[in-house]
């Protein structure tokens, strides 16, 4: 795929380069070619900082978060469609849809401390509450924050709202929504458990004993949960977290969190923050 707005015989202004490329950006998203979009993306962040044209920097967030999220970083990709949720010259009904957007990524991200703080952020949201997104967003969204066991019958609602690559196989034939819900089952199996074999808990979740084993040990390894594996007696020793960690933690992402607005402030009115604050 060549298109020569680099030519030394054409004068093209960065705007139209910039929507040229967040089209080529587009189409191959469509074709599910992450790896290539990025590259155009790139090529876009270069040139982005020269632009005024607000509509042109949305469409370069929207394509940005959109790369994230074919590429199963969920994490990063919910964080920005969530604030992309709050834009406000972007149509009310696409705010939704982020923020809808926003609920799935979080669900598919794997389970963990970051992905906790996300759905906190996501369940507090007034338009969640108010009920302005549909219901089965909502439905798996509180069972996920309050740690609850999600059943089959509501994986099955959810999974119908999701796009193709979030239904991608993956090597040992489960889907990324199959790992998340198994990974998130588990953790809430734990708050109710402090022993329990893995017969039981495969049984409990509709998974092998082989697979409760290996997902278990998988998120032990990588701090995801805390506890420990007897594979003489195939039981698994779920540990209690301390609450004081977890309090330092948010009181921490609050003060980073006041920390950049005072700094956007600042920046924003450097004259009222001098005679105000200083």
């Amino acid at each position: 795929m060549e298109i020569p707005l680099e030519s030394g015989y054409r004068n093209t202004s960065d705007d139209y380069k910039i929507k040229i490329y967040i089209h080529i950006v587009r189409l191959l998203l469509e074709d599910e070619d992450p790896i290539t979009a990025e590259t155009y993306l790139n090529r876009v962040a270069l040139l982005i900082s020269n632009t005024t044209d607000p509509s042109i920097q949305i469409q370069y967030k929207f394509s940005n978060v959109r790369i994230l999220d074919y590429k199963r970083q969920f994490l990063p990709a919910c964080s920005k469609y969530h604030e992309l949720s709050y834009e406000t010259s972007i149509e009310k009904e696409d705010r939704l849809r982020c923020l809808s957007q926003a609920i799935i990524c979080a669900v598919l991200a794997n389970a963990g401390p970051l992905r906790t703080r996300l759905l906190t952020t996501l369940y507090k949201d007034e338009r969640v509450r108010e009920g302005q997104i549909d219901k089965v967003y909502t439905i798996i969204l509180e069972k996920m924050y309050m740690e609850r066991v999600i059943r089959k019958n509501e994986v099955e609602e959810f999974t119908k709202t999701l796009q193709p690559h979030h239904l991608a196989k993956m090597s040992d034939g489960n889907t990324v929504l199959d790992h998340a819900i198994m990974e998130h089952n588990i953790l809430s199996a734990s708050k109710i458990y402090k022993n329990i074999s893995f017969e039981e808990i495969g049984n409990l979740l509709d998974i092998s004993s082989e697979q409760a084993e290996s997902i278990v040990a998988k998120m032990i390894e990588e701090g995801r949960m805390r506890g420990s594996i007897d594979q003489i007696d195939n039981i698994i020793q779920f540990s209690s977290v301390e609450e004081l960690p977890i309090w330092n933690d948010r009181i921490s992402d609050l003060c980073f969190k006041i920390e950049g607005i005072l700094t956007s402030i600042q920046d924003k009115y450097p004259e009222w923050v001098q005679e105000n604050f200083l």
